[in-house]
């Protein structure tokens, strides 16, 4: 008789003992699938903040190849007065003041584009005198005096730097050098190159 009661109240505990084990079960489902939904989130977010951060780059990079071009077509357009003003002969006196000044109106019609940009251009005559090497050793800017070529011609070397920010976030720049050449021939003929580009 006691064996029989026993087994009843066994099999009254049995379905309590199901319910908790299915609650156990629910509950570990649950706090797993919640898990995966924030490493899901977690990822979505990342890739959308890596999207964002390539659309940012890929704007300021835009507008930096443009600026850098109205700088070099500014300097193209007046190579000759400006290296005239130093002469071509290879023992001609370093410029007393070797960053020619670049007009801020070349960048206007960009900057009505783009107001969210901040766009500064420098010059650079790399046949600088003593007191500036400190500064162009800084800002990486060579040395190059000007030379003569085989065909009797002579080159006066420049340097172009151009450099886009956002406004009030100088963290995003970018930055494009660009080093030109002014060759004036034999006969007088001048004439403007671009021997290399660094971003």
């Amino acid at each position: 008789m006691k064996n029989f009661a026993a087994g009843r109240a066994e099999l009254r505990a049995w379905p309590r003992k199901k319910r908790g084990f299915t609650l156990i079960y629910v509950l570990a489902a649950s706090t797993a699938l919640l898990s995966l939904l924030a490493l899901a989130l977690d990822s979505s977010l990342r890739l959308a903040e890596e999207r964002a951060e390539a659309a940012r780059a890929l704007r300021i990079g835009n507008v930096s190849a443009q600026a850098s071009a109205a700088a070099e077509a500014w300097f193209a357009a007046n190579a000759a007065q400006i290296a005239a003003s130093g002469g071509f002969s290879p023992d001609a006196a370093p410029a007393d003041d070797p960053t020619p000044d670049v007009p801020d109106g070349i960048f206007d019609a960009l900057r009505a584009e783009n107001p969210r940009y901040v766009i500064k251009c420098a010059c650079y005559d790399l046949h600088y005198p003593d007191s500036f090497s400190e500064r162009a050793g800084a800002a990486g800017i060579p040395r190059v005096a000007p030379f003569v070529t085989e065909d009797g011609g002579a080159v006066r070397a420049y340097y172009i730097r151009t450099t886009v920010s956002e406004a009030g976030n100088e963290k995003y720049e970018r930055a494009s050098s660009v080093s030109m050449r002014v060759k004036k021939s034999a006969s007088g003929v001048i004439t403007v190159h671009r021997t290399g580009v660094t971003e």
